[in-house]
């Protein structure tokens, strides 16, 4: 052990790891404000020896602070990160700089029991006269990670719970919808044939009106549904082969047919771009991403459809002229319930896109969009192209 050390250990417990370099209140202050910290302070000198600890590293590692004292840096790591942190520290001295805590870095350390706990370090370099020292404050991080997997216990029961209540209020719609539905189309149809009493124009307006709603009620049912499949894993693709150019075209004239306002227009390849898909479950993307550029588009304009090959790939974009999406709220946009802050004025349920991202990439694909508010917007699916002379098929189960 070297005179330093020797000298840092002869005084009394509780002061004999500060060196009394200074004298007087202040110096006094710095040794109680060190001692008493609520993290562990440890120096260690250029060869790897601690030659101060505090009290708080005493109670962190479960030695006596005279123990710490000239005990090699490396006994209170875990005996797996012993042999490389030679060399960190040697890389250290080589270049050193302070390193704060929070660097994203998985540290442990280990107790004089052999047991480990997370930490997060800060590294200060301090010249002195003998040479290079290392301050280390090292903060136990085992209650903050022991209330961090708490949370996420929490939070993934909350979810559960959620799920669980989307499933089964999705399961008792269902019937009443169906119901409401059947009825509606009889009323209709009974009375297009002049069956039964004539009704008035107020009465075939409700009708109508009870007709819309119960169609926007059963596609919300049919989404929650589709989104407790995919929470539990059981959402089944069925995927063959198909034409993406044709698939596009039914959907975009199906959706052309619906409204008045707006101008689609399909730019596509001639030649079939041939893709493994389930065609429904791909027609939902397509009816789903085209509605939305419809929806926020409230003052019409043109919408394109653009399906476009891109070596093994093809992309397929949809833009609009309508609102855009204001940049903050980028990232929530796929996410379940996650909408745009100036679309809230119009009906949805922020499930569509959700839905959209998770089919695609059980396609295989990517879906994205860029946008600004009140720049319109345009989302992409890019799926890889198969051999045209591949007659395989496959059911994908998720």
């Amino acid at each position: 052990m070297s005179e330093r050390q020797q000298d840092a250990r002869a005084p009394e417990a509780g002061a004999a790891a500060i060196p009394p370099a200074e004298t007087g209140l202040a110096a006094e202050m710095t040794r109680l404000f060190i001692q008493h910290a609520p993290d562990a302070v440890i120096v260690v000198d250029d060869a790897g020896s601690i030659i101060f600890a505090n009290q708080q590293a005493e109670q962190a590692f479960a030695y006596a602070q005279a123990e710490l004292l000239g005990m090699r840096i490396e006994q209170l790591l875990p005996e797996r990160l012993r042999p490389q942190h030679a060399s960190h520290r040697s890389h250290f001295a080589a270049l050193p700089r302070l390193r704060p805590m929070g660097m994203g870095l998985e540290l442990f350390a280990r107790r004089r029991d052999g047991s480990e706990f997370p930490v997060e370090i800060s590294l200060s370099p301090l010249q002195t006269a003998e040479g290079l020292c290392v301050v280390a404050i090292i903060r136990d991080l085992t209650e903050r990670r022991q209330l961090e997997a708490a949370l996420h216990a929490a939070q993934r029961e909350a979810e559960q719970v959620k799920d669980d209540f989307i499933a089964i209020a999705a399961h008792e719609l269902r019937n009443p919808l169906t119901a409401l539905s059947g009825f509606t189309e009889m009323l209709q149809v009974q009375t297009a044939r002049g069956h039964g009493p004539a009704l008035g124009e107020w009465q075939l307006e409700a009708i109508a009106a009870i007709d819309q709603a119960t169609q926007r009620l059963t596609a919300l049912t049919d989404d929650l549904l589709d989104v407790t499949r995919l929470q539990a894993g059981k959402l089944t693709l069925h995927l063959a082969r198909h034409d993406l150019v044709a698939l596009v075209r039914r959907v975009v004239a199906r959706q052309a047919a619906t409204t008045q306002r707006h101008s689609l227009t399909l730019v596509a390849h001639q030649a079939p771009l041939v893709v493994r898909v389930d065609p429904l479950r791909f027609e939902q993307v397509l009816t789903n991403l085209v509605h939305n550029a419809i929806k926020y588009s409230p003052d019409g304009g043109p919408v394109t459809v653009a399906i476009v090959p891109e070596g093994d790939a093809v992309r397929l974009s949809i833009t609009d002229a309508g609102i855009g999406i204001p940049v903050a709220d980028h990232e929530q946009l796929f996410t379940r319930f996650g909408r745009a802050t100036n679309a809230r004025a119009i009906g949805g349920t922020g499930l569509g896109l959700y839905l959209c991202r998770e089919l695609v990439e059980r396609h295989q694909g990517h879906i994205g969009f860029t946008s600004a508010e009140g720049q319109g917007a345009t989302f992409w699916v890019v799926l890889p192209l198969v051999d045209a002379h591949d007659d395989a098929a496959a059911t994908q189960e998720e």
